[in-house]
Parts: structure tokens; sequence; C-alpha cells
């Protein structure tokens, strides 16, 4: 397997560490890129295109390769729809979903009229506006609007109520296997070294039964009432690690395509 991985003049330790677990097995590794703007891609040149490739890197850079390089990517697990909110409402385990009910705003609707109450919200475009928790405060609402000043008024956003939630976990789930996972989030704080326990492990593991896809990043978190439920899904292309055994994941992969 070729590891095609993103690289920038500041690499981000995601990047880093799954350089570091493949050089630690003697594996080739290519540094890819994409220009701003006019998204031409670099380092392609260097890739033998029969040899099956592993890519890592931004949504753009995944989806440009999916749509221009389709020679390259046996190994690429992104599919845009799984980013979808309410896509995954028609999903046949939508009761697996932490947020089941969901209702669309346009992001011009949000800057007019600000949340009465505590909302989840997501764009249905992946990672226009990745899942965060809003406030009805004004100053929530002034910054929100501030920061998200570069967005359509005409982007749709995907709407809950929001949960409370005791702990959240991501789980890399390969080839229907859940591969290895880590801690992100405790009592709404960020923390990845605790260990996870049999029971969450036992919990994941039923979770990833029936999944959309047998190769995908299954955010976990546990409610304030004891029920496990997935947050959201993401791409093995594109997740972040946290604490995750980042070596499982490039044996898994390379035993899948060997």
């Amino acid at each position: 397997m070729q590891w095609c991985i993103q690289c920038t003049e500041l690499p981000d330790t995601h990047t880093l560490k799954l350089l570091e677990a493949a050089k630690a097995r003697n594996l080739p590794t290519f540094g890819i890129g994409i220009i701003p703007f006019s998204h031409e891609l670099t380092g392609l040149e260097e890739i033998d295109a029969s040899k099956p490739c592993m890519f890592y890197g931004s949504i753009q850079l995944l989806q440009k390769i999916q749509k221009d390089y389709p020679q390259y990517y046996p190994a690429m697990y992104f599919q845009e729809e799984l980013y979808d909110p309410l896509q995954l409402r028609l999903w046949q385990y939508s009761n697996k979903m932490l947020n089941r009910f969901i209702d669309i705003l346009l992001v011009s609707d949000l800057r007019k009229n600000w949340i009465k109450q505590p909302m989840f919200v997501k764009s249905r475009k992946p990672k226009l506006v990745t899942g965060m928790v809003l406030e009805p405060e004004k100053d929530d609402w002034d910054t929100w609007v501030i920061e998200h000043a570069h967005l359509d008024g005409d982007a749709v956003l995907a709407v809950s109520p929001i949960q409370k939630i005791d702990k959240e976990w991501r789980f890399f789930v390969i080839d229907g296997e859940v591969v290895t996972g880590s801690l992100y989030r405790r009592d709404g704080y960020r923390c990845i070294y605790e260990p996870i326990s049999q029971e969450v492990w036992d919990e994941a593991i039923v979770l990833a039964k029936e999944l959309p896809s047998k190769n995908i990043v299954m955010d976990v978190a546990r409610t304030c009432e004891g029920e496990y439920k997935i947050i959201e899904f993401n791409s093995i292309n594109s997740s972040g690690f946290y604490n995750c055994d980042i070596g499982k994941i490039v044996d898994k992969i390379e035993k899948m395509h060997a």
C-alpha cells in the first residue's frame, strides 16, 4: 500500500503520527497537497497508479481525487452522503443515532432569527459547518455570525435539540471490525488519555454491527441516562486520531489490500 498523506508547511499531529506509523512499517509514503483557489493537486506524479493507495487529508482533497483521479483510490473510504444528517435520518438503523429528530434551517434564517433554546447544528455539506452546540445568548449569536460570515446564506443546516452527554469516544471501524478507539471528551471538556472500559468496547461493537459502511469512523456518546448512541460518522481518510492506536489502523488497511 502506498500511503499518500496531505502535508503542509505546518503539518498537524494527526499527519505526523500517521507518517510515523507508516514509516515504522517500511511502507512507501508520499506527501501530497492541494493548492488554494485553483484546487490543483500536487505530489501525484510520484505515485504509481498501478499499486494500491491510501489517501489521508482534507475533505476537499478527497473530493478532488474521487472526481478527477479515480485510478488512484482503491483505499478511499470517503462517502459524502454519510456526512449529511438528513440522509442518516433515513438510514434503517437511525434509532442508533443520538440526534434522530432533525429540522433544517438556512444560514440566512439563522443570521436573522437566532435560536430560542440550545441546539445542535451541523451543515448538510461535509465540514462546511462542523457539529456544534449553539446557545441562545446574544453573545453567541454575534460571535457565530462573525465567524461564519463567509457562508452562503442558502447553505442548509440541520438542527436538533441538544442531548446531555457524559462522555464521547471515536472508533475506527475497518472491514466491519472495531479496530481502535479513543475517548475525546468528558463532561464537555477535551480528554483523550482515559482508558476505554470493556463495557464501552462492548457497546461500540454492538453499535458497529449494522452501519452504512464497513469502513467508517464512528463517534459514540454515552448520555447522562446511560444510553450509548452514535453522534455522527466520519471518513477514515480524513478523521483525527485523538489517542487511537494508529498502528492498528495501518496494519488493518494493509491486510485488507495485501
